[in-house]
């Protein structure tokens, strides 16, 4: 009776098959007992199958899908579950909620969620070390590594990695020789941008601790700060003279 059904949904022979019924219209409701008896002998996962009409194996669903990119923009779980696709017209939010939950516990749903936090780490990879390391290559870079051994400039493609992130910036320019019909290409103006070493060097510097700025405070002709320890009354005094000062 279900050959042509697993046939039509690529499933092979043998496969186990899991029905996850949303609704309780179509044809699964109706013969419900039977698949969960043909369920009951499958020999192994291959393939499962929501009632949704998606197919999945060792990848989310498209539904599943959308809810981890939504729980990864920073929806709520209810959120992300409606803009996922899944069907909640006739639901509470607090239905919506439990199966959001539901939802979100799955372990190939964290694993997703996992996997993009950590794919979005690596793009945005900020750290002490690779910024001390860019500094490096402003401070450091050698600016004869900009050029043949010819003295022209090089093709920016030919560049290190380390004289590359040195460039501050990078033009080039068509050089034409002669007018209207008689103007000739003549080649290319290259200009290098370089960064101001002086300015990456104080900075690691700076971080190093090598120059530590020291300010010396000194009492009257360049002698020590004089220092006296006042009675509550010459205390009150001082504070009323100040007071009358502000007043006058």
């Amino acid at each position: 009776m279900y050959s042509n059904l697993w046939a039509e949904v690529g499933i092979q022979p043998g496969a186990e098959v899991v029905f996850r019924p949303l609704t309780n219209n179509g044809f699964i409701s109706k013969n419900r007992l039977n698949i969960y008896k043909i369920l009951q002998v499958a020999p192994s996962t291959e393939k499962i199958c929501d009632f949704g009409g998606e197919i999945m194996a060792d990848k989310l669903t498209v539904k599943q899908e959308k809810f981890v990119q939504g729980l990864f923009a920073g929806l709520s779980q209810r959120q992300a579950y409606k803009q996922a696709g899944y069907n909640c017209d006739k639901m509470t939010d607090k239905s919506i909620d439990e199966l959001a939950c539901k939802l979100d516990k799955n372990t190939k749903i964290a694993s997703r969620l996992d996997e993009l936090k950590k794919e979005f780490k690596e793009r945005n990879f900020v750290s002490i070390e690779r910024t001390l390391q860019e500094y490096a290559r402003l401070g450091y870079y050698d600016p004869r590594k900009f050029f043949s051994e010819d003295g022209s400039p090089k093709p920016i493609q030919e560049l290190d990695d380390d004289t590359a992130a040195a460039l501050a910036g990078f033009e080039v320019m068509e050089v034409w020789e002669g007018y209207g019909e008689n103007r000739e290409f003549v080649g290319y103006l290259k200009k290098f941008k370089l960064p101001d070493k002086r300015a990456a060097l104080d900075s690691i510097a700076k971080h190093l601790g090598m120059f530590t700025e020291r300010v010396e405070h000194t009492g009257k002709d360049g002698g020590p700060i004089e220092t006296s320890v006042l009675t509550p009354e010459e205390r009150q005094a001082r504070i009323n003279e100040l007071i009358a000062k502000r007043g006058t």
